[in-house]
């Protein structure tokens, strides 16, 4: 985790830390091996953070599950993240998830009915920022199956 979060901590971008990685950083130990590590990405930081890990890594873009191969930062709404791994490797080391937020507040992509205001769905552990684990949770009750499920 420490060589990613040292990779985007200098980023002039919004962007805070996600997925199982979070939910450690909450619960202050490693809940279990994680393959990749996720961040959350304020959706228009996105080219930001394409610039700083393209040509280094392998980006491709996930929309409703398909992932491309992302030849440039050409992201339009039906983006929902960005992955990277080695060249020439199969294992994804990153997943970047990208969130919308605007005036300060997040909108929920899957019901724009639940919005907040950014500092309500984001906490500092101290070393990160990281997502409320009300926020992590409700994505992840979205698509419940897979690793973690049974610690819901």
């Amino acid at each position: 985790m420490t060589d990613v979060v040292r990779k985007v901590t200098g980023l002039p971008a919004s962007w805070w830390l996600s997925g199982g990685f979070a939910i450690d950083q909450f619960l202050g130990f490693d809940s279990r091996p994680h393959g990749d590590i996720d961040v959350t990405v304020v959706r228009s930081d996105c080219p930001v953070v394409y610039d700083a890990i393209a040509g280094r890594l392998e980006v491709w873009m996930a929309r409703d599950g398909d992932h491309s191969p992302a030849a440039s930062m050409e992201v339009d709404d039906t983006v929902d993240s960005l992955w990277a791994r080695a060249p020439g490797r199969g294992a994804w080391l990153l997943q970047a998830n990208l969130e919308d937020v605007a005036g300060g507040n997040w909108t929920y992509r899957r019901d724009p009915r639940v919005r907040r205001p950014v500092r309500g769905v984001t906490w500092h552990s101290g070393r990160v920022p990281c997502v409320a684990r009300g926020v992590q949770l409700l994505w992840k009750a979205a698509a419940p199956a897979g690793e973690g499920q049974d610690r819901l």
